[in-house]
């Protein structure tokens, strides 16, 4: 890394561990909480709330897969923040984590139905989807995370063969050459 770019890759790796921090957190409150979800917890208030809120595709799948399986969805979206957050703090796979941050950031903000007005762009939902998206755009596990260990290790150049230059004997009255070095062999 040159050194113009070594600020750059610092604050790269300051965002990337900030937006896996925020993913854990956002994870361990839901947790921690007993409620969260349980079928009359707050997944199934939200997910009430969306699906009177929305329409056409969006409502159906919350009806047709998510409300009846709501409790593996809750365990399943809690444990993907958990991932999503601990791939980015340590910067290992970085962008398939924050490409996951996206799409469940993507979800909370149509979930919430923020999306639908002026004031939903300036949300948590909306801030954390944009800070995934720039993960998954620049090259923030470069810096200070696995992926740019791994990145430099490919890197390594490998040895090459070293090819033997091909001599002529001096001792043949031939001209003919002979590989290798020269030997000292004087049998006739």
């Amino acid at each position: 890394m040159s050194a113009t770019a070594r600020p750059y890759g610092f604050w790269l790796a300051v965002l990337r561990v900030y937006t896996g921090v925020f993913w854990v957190a956002h994870a361990l409150t839901k947790i921690i909480d007993p409620n969260f979800g349980n079928p009359d917890g707050d997944v199934a208030r939200l997910v009430t709330m969306s699906i009177s809120s929305s329409s056409g595709l969006y409502q159906h799948v919350l009806v047709d897969a998510v409300q009846p399986h709501l409790v593996l969805f809750a365990t399943v979206l809690t444990y993907g923040e958990v991932l999503i957050g601990l791939s980015l703090i340590l910067g290992v796979f970085s962008r398939f984590g924050a490409f996951g941050g996206v799409l469940v950031a993507a979800l909370y903000w149509l979930m919430s139905g923020e999306f639908a007005t002026i004031a939903g762009y300036a949300t948590g939902n909306a801030a954390v989807l944009v800070l995934s998206l720039t993960c998954v755009v620049l090259p923030v596990g470069m810096s200070f995370g696995v992926d740019g260990v791994r990145a430099r290790r490919r890197q390594k150049p490998t040895p090459q063969a070293v090819e033997v230059p091909v001599l002529a004997n001096p001792d043949a009255d031939d001209g003919s050459a002979q590989e290798g070095p020269p030997t000292n062999d004087t049998t006739v």
